[in-house]
């Protein structure tokens, strides 16, 4: 009799862009309440990895959206939801995230990096006014974007959260 193995991800497991780095409970906390998250959210976590945001999302009542592109994962987040009694308030998407549909989010998280949020920049730009990106550790000051964040809170050394607000007019 043969058992296979369960998949379990690997601490910095290449994925497409970057490698998977999990975050930590506190920061994701930290993160959903900077970004002032209410029920009536939809929260989208862009590489969502083993989907901790959607599901602490959904904890907030909120409803999450993980986006992740390494289909072992996706199978992961979504049993883990399933075994964690959330998943009625959480949908895994297995695709790229540059070419998710990103307008339904009115919170989107971030844990991605600088080359990745740069890319980013301009499709988040156009989101509906009000709409929050909340973005762990790294941020879009490369020089190339003028976009400052309206919020940030240092937690010491580069651990950074970031907080813009898509506004009401964009003159890009």
């Amino acid at each position: 009799m043969s058992r296979r193995k369960t998949y379990e991800p690997v601490l910095y497991q290449q994925g497409k862009d970057c490698p998977w780095e999990p975050m930590p409970y506190n920061i994701i906390d930290l993160m959903l309440k900077i970004g002032k998250i209410t029920p009536n959210d939809v929260v989208m976590d862009l590489g969502s990895g083993d989907g901790r945001i959607p599901m602490a999302a959904a904890n907030f009542g909120a409803f999450g959206i993980g986006v992740e592109y390494d289909h072992d994962l996706v199978i992961y987040s979504r049993n883990l939801s399933k075994k964690n009694g959330v998943d009625d308030k959480i949908r895994f998407i297995e695709e790229d995230f540059f070419n998710t549909d990103m307008s339904k989010a009115s919170l989107i998280t971030l844990f991605i990096w600088p080359h990745l949020m740069k890319k980013l920049y301009p499709d988040l730009l156009k989101l509906k006014p009000g709409t929050r990106i909340v973005s762990y550790y790294w941020s879009f000051d490369d020089g190339d974007q003028d976009w400052e964040p309206d919020f940030k809170l240092s937690l010491g050394g580069h651990k950074i959260i970031y907080l813009w607000i898509v506004p009401k007019y964009n003159k890009k």
